[in-house]
């Protein structure tokens, strides 16, 4: 498998719903990390979600880490979401 070919996978693994203190949730933070890594801009409208969910909705770890993965793909991909996400 390609890494290209991951993508959709990774977006479906990072965006799946899961109790806010699942241990589950480092899946989760595994899949950022590898879109970040594999830099496709399919991954940007996810991480515009992930940083846009309040901490309550979602756990805390993910609104901790996940801001570090935004520029790396955002400029990759210009996103309307990009303004919303980043203010």
């Amino acid at each position: 498998m390609k890494a290209v070919d991951a993508v959709e996978p990774l977006i479906r693994a990072a965006d799946k719903q899961l109790p806010i203190k699942s241990r589950a949730n480092s899946v989760r933070l595994a899949a950022i990390r590898a879109l970040v890594k594999i830099g496709d801009p399919r991954a940007v409208p996810l991480l515009a979600k992930i940083l846009t969910t309040s901490a309550n909705e979602q756990d805390f770890l993910l609104n901790q880490k996940a801001p570090w993965a935004w520029p790396s793909c955002a400029t990759r991909a210009a996103s309307p979401s990009c303004s919303k996400a980043c203010s």
